[in-house]
């Protein structure tokens, strides 16, 4: 009888043991909105959660720029679901909507119960590249020198750190042009002067 005792004392003691594991904050479903703000105004961030995982990611970024802050919007969007993870990087040339989409992104994780983990900066690998002109800096100057040079035959490599070339040059009012009538009437054939 005292083993019976035991046996039935140490099932209980056991199952009592299952019973005070602490929960873990899992992922709750539904829809988590936040909002922070960007270089145009406020940047709204919804996650659509079920099952753990987010469905979808909506963006209101309609009071930035279209063709940045908007843009980034929706490449955010994609790489944020796909990563299931909002720390992704920003897109250049819209870092001020990129950080307020990935910090209203983050919160909405956080009311989700979706576990936020900062990763590490991905490493690139080396390669080697054959080129005859490396232009460093696809601004208006950069972007001309590699199209001078390619027309001259060369194998041109130009980088930028932004994804839009042209630098302030987008924003000028008149056209570029390089060996125009009226550079060749003040400059001659070679374009040089003294001046």
């Amino acid at each position: 009888m005292k083993k019976f005792g035991k046996l039935m004392l140490s099932t209980m003691l056991a199952c009592s043991l299952f019973g005070c594991t602490q929960k873990t904050g899992g992922a709750k479903d539904g829809e988590f909105s936040a909002s922070e703000k960007g270089f145009g105004g406020d940047i709204k961030v919804t996650l659509k959660v079920s099952g753990g995982k987010v469905e979808d990611v909506t963006i209101d970024a309609s009071k930035e720029t279209p063709d940045k802050g908007g843009a980034a919007a929706e490449q955010l969007a994609k790489e944020i679901k796909e990563k299931q993870s909002p720390n992704v990087d920003a897109v250049s040339g819209s870092t001020i909507s990129s950080e307020a989409i990935i910090k209203a992104a983050k919160s909405a994780f956080e009311q989700a119960g979706l576990k936020v983990e900062e990763t590490a900066a991905k490493k690139g690998g080396d390669e080697t590249v054959d080129t005859d002109v490396l232009v460093v800096g696809m601004g208006a100057s950069g972007t001309l020198a590699a199209l001078t040079a390619s027309e001259a035959g060369a194998k041109v490599i130009g980088v930028d750190a932004t994804d839009v070339l042209g630098g302030f040059g987008n924003a000028a009012q008149g056209m570029f042009a390089i060996g125009t009538d009226l550079q060749k009437e003040r400059y001659g054939d070679h374009m040089q002067t003294n001046e």
